[in-house]
């Protein structure tokens, strides 16, 4: 389900949109998608569905499953009349070149938040290391 949140979260960050947002004042919608993506609870197909119903060019199929493209090619936006197969190609390029880079905006995001982890976890040992070697010394 971990995915499932990761491509929510992906969802939201393409679209440029939050749980609010979707929500538009639904206050008991709000504090369901917030417990789900936050991990509190289990994603409910009623929550998929909503996101899905909001954003029709997203595939059910990579939604669910992580299986195929996001953004579904029947639903990228349209040129001038009608798109020639090269036309098409380039609207898909371009939903996978976005998808790829939204992805890697999460990847740094956790990075980020790992580097914070690690300076933190750094900066108590420092401390600690303080600490004992003042005791050490104490002894000496």
């Amino acid at each position: 389900m971990d995915e499932v949140r990761e491509r929510i979260l992906l969802v939201f960050s393409t679209f440029a949109t939050n749980i609010n947002k979707l929500s538009d004042g639904d206050t008991a919608l709000r504090n369901r998608l917030t417990r789900q993506i936050n991990n509190d609870s289990a994603i409910t197909i009623d929550s998929i569905s909503v996101i899905l119903n909001a954003f029709p060019e997203v595939s059910a199929e990579w939604l669910i499953r992580g299986k195929g493209e996001m953004l579904l090619s029947e639903n990228l936006p349209k040129f001038h009349g009608e798109e020639t197969d090269t036309e098409l190609d380039v609207h898909a390029e371009l939903a996978r070149k976005t998808a790829e880079l939204e992805e890697l905006k999460l990847q740094v995001l956790r990075l980020d938040a790992q580097k914070d982890y690690l300076q933190e976890r750094n900066d108590d040992l420092v401390v600690s290391n303080r600490m004992l070697q003042d005791e050490l010394n104490k002894y000496q």
